[in-house]
């Protein structure tokens, strides 16, 4: 029986730390942030930190769950799963904000949003995969990629050409158009030099281009220039390869840079280039632009939405080495046409790429699917408090419900038509009333631990005054509406609840004597 009973005391504990950590963080909505950690590298992890450093985080409490950290999937993938039941456990959560890519990014993802889905959390997409249409045309799963995406009460995508791809996959009404987006630096005057500096950001590798830098960069050799290429993936193969082709002259092969770095490099920069054959809306082309570079970058993905050819950057074909030398040596002998378009990016970036806009923007969809979710509890005891409840069950056509309600022979055939918590019914005069009380208060910590109502609208009495002040002390609403019978004096539920409630209403004009805050708007029959 000893351990029983620290078994039952342990269990016991953990319920009020639980308790005591929901009503210290009530006053802000739990989002999970999930995706590779913030120590890592990429576009998707600048969105994250753009989102997690925003004055959002005044409003959420914004929980980050790392899947991964330099490539280390596994190791990281699986505790986060359990970080995800923690959290549940642990606090009210409104909200999982997924980044998603393809390939094994999206399969891995799949499982939270159906951990997600299980646990009642609503779900935001962010697709971030440049190559995400390749990756769903080829795949054999198709209907389990469709059937994934549909889980999401919303799905962000990086432009409009990915709208219209994913409106064909799931409705859209689903899908939000998201541009990424740079803040707006403070851009140094540059200095009096001979040479020109062209920048490239990012993973060096075929995809992006880099091995087609360094063919042009061979034929521009006796030209006053300085390429820098900065980034991760193959450095030290590109590192080789400018040793071979003796260009070490004019090409610099750096790896990541930091964010201090990475400034000054643009703002030392003349052009910027990204050749890239893959691409959804590179953030590296956002910040060149932000700094007034003039860009020169391919024409595919969502790329032709941020540079208009010759008026803000220049767009050529992937692949095209002669193009983008003819196009190097334009700029690096037109000051000129450098301004011009420069200073037309940095106007781009100001009217549509703007941080500002876009985190207003992420801030309204967070509210949108906030009160969208919104759950409400109708809660009662038996009799007569529950024919009166009744007459508030049309309301779960609009809203998330479930109603708290004692067992008997009134109330058990509404199992079959709403979501019901039956208690058990309790009268104050019989002998096992404390034993049925007590069970009671347990089994109501549970239901409400799990369910998180944000609303509790109750006509009384008995089991469910524990009910409302569990919300209440969860940072949920208590709506409260005193029994019809009474006429000429108060419940004992009301008295309790009265001293607590956000709202408390009566029935009849004269119970506002006992209850001098109430609202009086007739009966609810």
């Amino acid at each position: 029986m000893t351990v029983i009973y620290c078994l039952l005391a342990i269990l016991l504990l953990i319920v009020i730390l639980i308790i005591a950590k929901r009503i210290y963080h009530k006053k802000k909505k739990i989002i999970l942030d999930i995706g590779p950690s913030l120590k890592d590298k990429g576009g998707m992890v600048t969105v994250m930190e753009q989102i997690e450093n925003s004055r959002i985080k005044e409003q959420y409490n914004i929980k980050h769950i790392s899947t991964y950290k330099n490539k280390r999937k596994v190791l990281y993938f699986i505790p986060a799963i359990f970080k995800i039941f923690l959290y549940k456990i642990i606090y009210r959560i409104d909200l999982g904000h997924i980044h998603i890519a393809s390939y094994g990014s999206f399969y891995r993802k799949s499982i939270i949003v159906n951990i997600l889905k299980l646990l009642n959390v609503k779900i935001i997409i962010h697709m971030h995969g440049a190559c995400f249409d390749k990756f769903y045309e080829k795949s054999s799963k198709k209907e389990y990629i469709t059937k994934i995406l549909n889980k999401a009460e919303k799905i962000i995508v990086l432009s409009e050409s990915w709208k219209a791809f994913f409106s064909k996959i799931v409705p859209e009404e689903k899908i939000v158009v998201l541009y990424n987006a740079v803040s707006l630096p403070e851009i140094k005057e540059k200095e009096n030099k001979d040479t020109l500096n062209i920048l490239f950001l990012g993973r060096l590798g075929e995809r992006k281009g880099v091995y087609d830098i360094l063919k042009v960069a061979k034929k521009l050799e006796n030209e006053n220039i300085k390429i820098t290429l900065a980034g991760d993936g193959e450095t030290e193969k590109v590192r080789n390869l400018v040793k071979e082709e003796n260009i070490e002259k004019i090409v610099e092969v750096k790896d990541w840079v930091n964010s201090k770095e990475k400034e000054d490099l643009l703002n030392k920069a003349d052009i910027y280039i990204l050749p890239s054959y893959n691409e959804g809306m590179p953030m590296s082309v956002l910040e060149a632009m932000s700094y007034s570079l003039p860009v020169i970058t391919t024409n595919i993905g969502s790329i032709p939405e941020i540079i208009e050819n010759n008026e803000n950057g220049i767009l050529i074909e992937p692949g095209n080495i002669e193009e983008l030398k003819e196009n190097i040596l334009k700029l690096i002998n037109d000051e000129k046409l450098r301004k011009k378009l420069g200073n037309n990016a940095r106007k781009k970036i100001e009217e549509k790429f703007n941080i500002e806009k876009q985190i207003n923007k992420i801030e309204e969809l967070y509210l949108n699917i906030k009160y969208k979710q919104i759950k409400v509890c109708l809660t009662s005891s038996a009799g007569g408090h529950f024919m009166q409840l009744k007459q508030l069950f049309k309301m779960t056509d609009k809203y998330n419900t479930f109603i708290i309600t004692e067992k008997n022979k009134s109330s058990k055939d509404v199992k079959k038509s709403y979501k019901v918590n039956f208690l058990m019914q309790q009268e104050r005069k019989n002998i096992d009333f404390i034993f049925k009380f007590s069970l009671n208060i347990i089994k109501t910590v549970f239901i409400i631990l799990v369910k998180n109502p944000d609303i509790v609208i109750s006509t009384g009495a008995g089991a469910t005054t524990f009910v409302c002040l569990m919300v209440k002390l969860l940072g949920g609403k208590v709506l409260f509406i005193e029994s019809f019978a009474k006429i000429s004096s108060p419940t004992l539920t009301g008295r309790i609840v009265y001293k607590f409630a956000d709202e408390f209403y009566v029935q009849w004009e004269e119970m506002k004597k006992f209850y001098p805050k109430a609202h009086f708007e007739g009966g609810i029959y």
